[in-house]
């Protein structure tokens, strides 16, 4: 029985975390839009990591379960990266040059979006870290990630 009680209390605790996470993003952009505003804003001859979003920090990618969903915490995928440049670190993911499921989930056009957390550059680690476990990532699209992670390190 205290067993069960602990684990409802987690389960509560995990819900809030996940969102006062999405809650602290910058405004979200659907993963479309976000595209669609990265490719407008490149030219021949800018550098892809000063366009859209060139700031550095973390983001989220979620998949929602469905294209009606407004709570953006309840999602049933998400990535968490950071970058340098996020907008360049999400514009890789979505055309294929990272996580293959988020690629796929984007192309299949699911219902995606974007979320941003700007942070200085000694920041990153600390903030992925925290996004990884608020979000649950490490049971989602980064699993596979994470994964590879430990299996080099042996």
């Amino acid at each position: 029985m205290q067993l069960k009680k602990e684990l409802k209390e987690q389960k509560k605790t995990n819900e809030e975390n996940r969102k006062k996470a999405v809650s602290s993003s910058l405004p979200p952009v659907s993963a479309k839009e976000f595209f669609k505003n990265f490719e407008a804003n490149m030219s021949d001859s800018s550098e892809l990591d000063s366009g859209y979003m060139a700031f550095t920090g973390c983001y989220a990618i979620i998949t929602m379960k469905s294209k009606g969903e407004k709570d953006l915490s309840a999602y049933k995928d998400v990535f968490v990266g950071c970058g340098s440049s996020v907008g360049l670190a999400v514009y890789s993911q979505l055309r294929g040059l990272g996580n293959i499921d988020v690629y796929a989930d984007f192309k299949f056009k699911e219902p995606m979006w974007v979320l941003s957390y700007p942070c200085n550059e000694d920041e990153i680690g600390p903030e992925f870290a925290e996004l990884l476990q608020n979000l649950n990532a490490a049971d989602s699209y980064n699993k596979w990630d994470l994964q590879s992670l430990v299996s080099t390190e042996d």
